[in-house]
């Protein structure tokens, strides 16, 4: 069982682009031999397919979309290990998708990682109730980003304050 390095903060943002918050709801573990499905969805084509394209590098299956709504049916299609998504989507927010998701069984355990370049008041309560696991900084580091993807399968674990991600 591999596990991913993780300090708690009380309260407090960093500055930094290397840092990620996530819910204490799931114990992180690394999955099987399988390659793991990802699903990309960025409003910029570029983006996501820049990403799409790293993943792919490592060894992932990705499927990149550019909507909520694609996005949707895309993880009804492909049934993804993980959902990378931006909070900033044309139709509907990732806030919105990340919910939609979590309300299907098939996505509750689903590795669902905001990567957005727009921080504002509220977003790390908005992404706990909308379901998100990890908040990230555009630019990500591409090792945080990959060891995220690489220990996609978690279990539960009680509820309790945010965490930031350390190196």
């Amino acid at each position: 069982m591999e596990t991913v390095p993780l300090l708690q903060v009380r309260g407090k943002t960093r500055n930094s682009s290397n840092w990620a918050c996530r819910r204490p709801m799931r114990t992180v573990q690394a999955l099987g031999k399988r390659a793991r499905r990802v699903l990309v969805v960025d409003a910029y084509r570029d983006a996501g397919e820049s990403l799409g394209a790293l993943l792919e590098m490592w060894g992932y299956k990705t499927k990149v979309v550019c909507d909520a709504p694609a996005a949707l049916e895309a993880a009804h299609e492909r049934r993804p290990d993980v959902v990378i998504l931006d909070v900033v989507l044309p139709q509907m927010d990732g806030y919105e998708l990340a919910t939609r998701l979590r309300r299907f069984e098939t996505f509750r355990d689903v590795l669902l990682v905001a990567l957005t370049g727009y921080v504002r008041p509220g977003d790390n309560e908005r992404a706990n109730m909308a379901g998100l696991d990890f908040f990230l900084l555009k630019p990500a580091d591409p090792d945080v980003l990959h060891r995220l993807v690489r220990t996609a399968s978690r279990q539960r674990e009680p509820e309790g304050q945010s965490i930031v991600y350390s190196r």
